[in-house]
């Protein structure tokens, strides 16, 4: 069994992972929104909230599209080139969010900023250059609904959401080592624009207002642009397949929130 075989077969794998959990966060949000008539039962009850969150944010691109670049010699691989794609290391975000809730219903906005730790990884084999640490912010906004008990847990309890956002680089530094073996040219940074499945939980702590949060995020199939380009010089022995620099993302939190009742 060769290593390109296991590889597709991962790929395979992640794809249905995916897609079956975009199906599900599709049939949780149209039960909550269509299948439950309490929602417009109770009294309205209003107000805004601001968190503060710690996330740890994993990073992978997508098996198709990604940016490659080839060139020097291999003589196991196909084409009897050295083939590289972006790889990504784990990145920790502070986040802050403001939002307004009005009885199960939320709309938050939420800014956060990690530095991201990119590498350029050889295809099947265990070579890895550190690339790009880029300096990135995030912005999204959410449209959240509440799927517990509204009258036994107030405003609080579980929350499902679907975010849309754009993540771009606003600085980075390039490793200067691996420039010089590729001969590339300057990371050219830009813009990706994505959409996520979100899961919350929140606790009261006391009844000041204050509470703690948790959540998990994925990003959805379909975004749009990229992080950045790679560019080559005119005289680098590697050439470029691909590139753009497409990110996925998955992110766990955990932060706490202050909410002032209108």
């Amino acid at each position: 069994m060769t290593t390109a075989y296991v590889l597709n077969i991962c790929t395979n794998i992640n794809k249905s992972i995916i897609t079956y959990t975009f199906k599900v966060s599709i049939a949780i949000l149209f039960f909550a929104l269509f299948g439950n008539p309490a929602i417009a039962q109770h009294n309205s009850k209003q107000s805004f909230y601001f968190e503060l969150h710690g996330a740890a944010l994993g990073s992978f691109g997508p098996s198709e599209g990604q940016a490659e670049i080839n060139g020097g010699v291999d003589s196991l691989y196909y084409d009897h080139k050295k083939h590289f794609f972006p790889g990504f290391k784990t990145a920790f975000a502070p986040e802050l969010t403001a939002g307004y809730q009005k009885n199960k219903i939320r709309f938050q906005s939420t800014v956060g900023y990690f530095e991201q730790d990119i590498a350029l990884i050889q295809k099947f084999h265990p070579g890895e250059y550190p690339f790009v640490l880029a300096k990135m912010l995030s912005v999204r906004v959410s449209a959240m609904l509440g799927c517990s008990n509204y009258e036994k847990r107030g405003p609080y309890g579980f929350y499902t959401a679907i975010s849309f956002g754009s993540v771009f680089p606003i600085g980075h530094e390039m490793n200067d080592q691996t420039k010089a073996n590729f001969a590339l040219d300057d990371f050219q940074s830009a813009a990706e624009y994505l959409w996520s499945f979100d899961e919350s939980y929140s606790l009261a702590l006391g009844k000041k207002g204050l509470y703690m949060v948790a959540g998990l995020s994925l990003t959805m199939p379909g975004l749009l642009g990229c992080v950045g380009k790679i560019n080559v010089q005119p005289n680098s022995p590697y050439a470029i397949i691909r590139d753009k620099i497409k990110m996925y993302s998955y992110t766990g939190f955990l932060g706490f929130g202050y909410r002032l009742e209108k």
